[in-house]
């Protein structure tokens, strides 16, 4: 599914595309309704086959589920707040793998921020993971240098927490994990969108991550930077490349705004400040992988 781009400015940077859906009563049939659901349906929150463009019950309870995740009131329907959060530009990883853990969205709704962020695959105790960096899938403006740079500061604001050691390796065959930049259909089942809507993803480790285990993906589309060439618009990749290092070593979004694994990227006035771990996140990899001796 492809969106069209949009104007660099201040208030397109918050929205990818723009959802024009009244809010829907239930049983109700609507074009639009269909891009809801493949949004809904790609971050996992489908329990049940669904009919497009109908607001049945199956959408109805991926709406509430969503909802329930973001903490916006459980209408199960097309309400202005979640069609708002809908169209903000985010991590493309899946905040749950519905189909396989038959959650319920009523047991979701307010009562916890979901502190266990793991998915249940990871490398327990491994001591080294290599990674290798695409030399010519790179973001636009980036040498293979930048990139290095950038995803080697992000791999560090893991190690300093955690026994692992990180190694950059040049040859891909080698890495356990592989990063690189790409636009649209990129072999993966997971397209790019064009610009300010899926800016990264990446795969969890061993059968999570459904066959791509290890992949790490940045959308060529999007106006990347770095601390040092930084732009009021433009996005922080070492910021993006934490996040998405965090699903490389088996751990879910989380519904806290203040957590690195939230799965929206946030424009506020420090944005580099989100470049370190948050405490939940901390917690949580360190009962995985145990504790660097001088964290």
């Amino acid at each position: 599914m492809s969106y069209p781009d949009r104007a660099l400015g201040k208030e397109s940077i918050r929205q990818r595309f723009q959802l024009k859906i009244p809010v829907l009563q239930p049983g109700d049939t609507n074009a639009e309704l269909i891009n809801v659901q493949a949004i809904l349906d790609r971050l996992g929150y489908f329990l049940d086959d669904y009919a497009l463009g109908q607001l049945d019950a199956p959408t109805q309870t991926a709406l509430c589920s969503y909802q329930a995740f973001f903490q916006l009131e459980p209408t199960g329907t097309t309400d202005p707040q979640t069609i708002k959060s809908l169209e903000a530009p985010r991590c493309g990883a899946g905040d749950w793998r519905g189909r396989e853990y038959k959650f319920k969205y009523k047991e979701l709704i307010r009562k916890h921020h979901f502190a266990d962020l793991r998915v249940g695959c990871d490398y327990r105790g491994v001591a080294t993971l290599t990674y290798w960096i695409s030399d010519t899938d790179l973001p636009n403006g980036f040498t293979v240098n930048d990139m290095a740079i950038e995803i080697g500061e992000a791999f560090h604001s893991w190690q300093q927490y955690i026994p692992v050691r990180f190694q950059r390796v040049l040859q891909k065959e080698n890495a356990n994990f592989k990063i690189g930049a790409y636009a649209g259909r990129h072999g993966d089942d997971n397209d790019f969108d064009g610009r300010f809507g899926e800016l990264a993803h990446a795969y969890y480790p061993g059968n999570c991550g459904r066959g791509y285990a290890g992949l790490c993906h940045f959308n060529k589309d999007e106006h990347w930077s770095t601390q040092e060439n930084e732009r009021r618009y433009r996005l922080d990749l070492r910021t993006m490349a934490v996040h998405e290092i965090g699903h490389l070593l088996g751990l879910m979004h989380s519904t806290d705004t203040n957590s690195i694994m939230y799965p929206h990227y946030l424009f506020t006035e420090n944005r580099l400040t989100r470049r370190q771990l948050s405490p939940d996140v901390i917690s949580i990899i360190q009962g995985i992988y145990g504790r660097h001796p001088l964290a």
